[in-house]
């Protein structure tokens, strides 16, 4: 459901914003802050949600009541995306596509094919033209985790710190997001979060 929640106001416009301070009593600092945890949170716990992908009704269980929290499903479509999920994770493990696969050869591009497939699946769920679409990657792939890496060109840095001694930051830590699909429907820059 935090997942769910995050997703939802990562996105959010200002209204949305406005409607969930008032709902949890915060102010507007406090929110951002919210958002900066249940992010960290994340990042934290990813070796265990890396390993759910191993059992499938784990993930499907995640990733479904996260597409509610998200997109305001119903029910009856969370119990179809859950059984949607289940099925599709089955798939990927039986074809070495989960994460504790992830240093077979070419695993990131197959592992991208079958997601994108999975999201295929999952649109007739999804309200139309939500602009929370672009999340859907970041839900069905959260599996993935999160890498660290040396800087590159193009990588984005989310964390820094003062260098000893100068005023000038450096780079402590570099994450990427790895081999989330595009969602296909959606025109390429607007399918690909973060």
């Amino acid at each position: 459901a935090e997942l769910g929640q995050y997703s939802r106001l990562v996105l959010a416009d200002y209204d949305e914003v406005q409607k969930e301070l008032k709902r949890r009593g915060l102010k507007d600092d406090e929110l951002s802050d919210c958002i900066v945890k249940a992010f960290m949170k994340f990042v934290t716990w990813a070796p265990e949600i890396s390993a759910m992908e191993d059992i499938p009704a784990e993930i499907a269980s995640l990733q479904s009541t996260a597409l509610r929290e998200t997109f305001s499903l119903s029910d009856t479509h969370t119990q179809q995306a859950e059984a949607i999920i289940l099925a599709h994770f089955a798939t990927m493990k039986a074809a070495g596509l989960t994460y504790s696969s992830h240093n077979a050869p070419e695993w990131r591009e197959r592992r991208s094919a079958s997601l994108t497939q999975l999201l295929w699946k999952l649109r007739p769920l999804l309200p139309v033209n939500s602009k929370l679409t672009p999340n859907l990657t970041q839900i069905v792939n959260i599996g993935a985790g999160v890498e660290t890496k040396s800087m590159d060109a193009g990588t984005k840095v989310l964390a820094i710190s003062p260098n000893t001694g100068t005023s000038e930051p450096h780079i402590v830590q570099v994450q990427t997001f790895p081999n989330w699909p595009a969602v296909p429907w959606l025109p390429a820059t607007r399918g690909k979060p973060f």
